[in-house]
């Protein structure tokens, strides 16, 4: 999922909350949006090089969920 990218955010965070709705004993802690520019030309961008497209990658860090595997464990 981290190496996914994704044509909007809106599109990257339901892909994420979708993911995270299947996880039983972990829990998202945080997540950042990274954006990926594409430039018209090939080669290091100048400065008057327009923006072709951006493509959005997430970054998130999980946690276990400790109840739910303490209740499991019992």
């Amino acid at each position: 999922m981290q190496a996914r990218r994704f044509e909007t955010p809106d599109k990257a965070h339901a892909a994420l909350a979708a993911l995270a709705k299947r996880w039983r004993s972990h829990q998202l802690e945080t997540s950042t949006l990274i954006d990926h520019n594409h430039y018209a030309r090939k080669g290091r961008p100048t400065a008057k090089t327009p923006i072709q497209s951006i493509d959005w990658q997430l970054r998130a860090q999980v946690r276990p969920d400790v109840e739910h595997i303490a209740s499991a464990k019992r």
